[in-house]
């Protein structure tokens, strides 16, 4: 993908922030995202190059599990709603409505995907679709930037198969998917049993990354590592699995795993034909990723007190040039772009030392650093700024050094 190397074309202002500056605020004053009304923002450049990465994520593992990407109207009839029966009268309040209330701008997609493949024969079984598009619900407490938003982008996917054993096959083998997902992208998580509540089913897990910030409750067993939903389980007194110490942390809730049962093909009448020509409700799973969540969750769960800290899975660059000498920070920029390397260079600032106190704040996973030493020696540094490292290195191996560190 061709973008622009300059942050300052990047719409990137130049700000700094107070050390408890909240993670929302951060990605604000750095340029990721723009706060453009209550619970709704505008992806600036740098924040949609770390959506489109977390997707890339999310995409490589799906596929990979034999699921087929496709994309369901934002809109639906209403109608589909009301005959699942999760459309009351007078609707809930989360539910947001075109202006003559004829379609509901869609907030999760079951029964548009349910009435979609309608009554097909086992032959056609299993099938398993998903998508990663817009979201509405009309949020009553818009917070955390983007972990709680009126819009959002949302992979959905949902399962169809002609048994219980099989859906339940097909549970076992999106959940290990979403472990491949959230192991590359790298950030700690746990899962947790959950309520599948207006869902429907019997069969439920969340996945959640641990932090202060976090709306949810979980028991965490110091002695086996087991992991408890408050809401689910109440408050214990000890480990239900070993009877070891308890603590309790918050977590953000990241993605979500649901059996589904015949919970939705039934009203709808999607059934299907079996090999002696009865048939029967299809059997379903569905599954969620907050992608546009993950943003913030993973900017969250990943600073530190000096501000944003990237995973080099999902940063929107690998490296920031920083130098006095802008014409050869776009070189060295260049140089690491012909090399595979994505990188930025910092053309807004002519004083090194506030850029590489914003550098730090913003998160780049390295900064290659041409300063004094450069102006007598030739001498480059390269700033790690997950673990601190700082590596001397030239010109003419400044190049080596990064792709050993970025690419291997």
């Amino acid at each position: 993908m061709a973008w622009s190397k300059s942050l300052a074309k990047l719409f990137s202002p130049l700000g700094r922030v107070a050390k408890d500056t909240s993670t929302a605020e951060l990605l604000s004053t750095h340029g990721f995202v723009s706060q453009a009304g209550s619970g709704i923002y505008d992806l600036l450049p740098l924040g949609l190059k770390i959506q489109h990465n977390i997707e890339g994520i999310v995409r490589r593992h799906l596929n990979a599990c034999g699921s087929n990407e496709l994309a369901l109207g934002s809109q639906v009839n209403p109608a589909i709603w009301r005959r699942s029966g999760r459309l009351e009268d007078p609707p809930s309040p989360e539910l947001q409505f075109t202006e003559n209330r004829k379609h509901l701008l869609n907030p999760t997609g079951e029964e548009q995907i349910t009435t979609l493949v309608g009554n097909v024969s086992y032959r056609q079984l299993p099938l398993s679709f998903y998508q990663i598009t817009r979201k509405y619900r009309n949020e009553l407490r818009p917070r955390g930037g983007l972990l709680r938003t009126r819009e959002f982008l949302m992979q959905d996917l949902y399962t169809f198969d002609e048994t219980r054993e099989g859906a339940y096959t097909a549970y076992a083998n999106v959940q290990e998917a979403y472990h491949g997902i959230f192991k590359e992208i790298g950030v700690p998580y746990v899962v947790v049993e959950a309520e599948n509540g207006t869902m429907g089913g019997d069969l439920s897990h969340e996945f959640h990354f641990l932090a202060e910030q976090g709306e949810d409750h979980i028991l965490h067993c110091k002695s086996c590592g087991n992991n408890d939903q408050v809401e689910k389980v109440g408050v214990l007194d000890s480990c239900r699995k070993c009877g070891g110490e308890l603590s309790t942390v918050n977590g953000i809730e990241v993605g979500h795993t649901f059996y589904l049962g015949t919970r939705y093909s039934q009203p709808l009448q999607a059934s299907v034909t079996h090999s002696d020509g009865t048939s029967s409700p299809l059997e379903m799973g569905c599954y969620g990723i907050g992608v546009s969540r993950l943003i913030s969750a993973i900017a969250e769960v990943s600073r530190d007190e000096h501000g944003l800290c990237w995973p080099r899975s999902v940063a929107a660059a690998q490296v920031c040039v920083v130098s006095k000498d802008l014409s050869l920070a776009a070189e060295l920029s260049d140089q690491l772009a012909r090399a595979g390397i994505d990188s930025v260079y910092d053309d807004r600032t002519p004083q090194l030392g506030y850029a590489l106190r914003v550098a730090r704040e913003m998160g780049w996973p390295y900064v290659l650093v041409a300063g004094r030493n450069y102006e007598k020696t030739g001498e480059l540094e390269l700033q790690d700024r997950q673990t601190g490292e700082v590596v001397k290195t030239t010109r003419e191996s400044f190049i080596d050094l990064l792709v050993h560190k970025v690419l291997s």
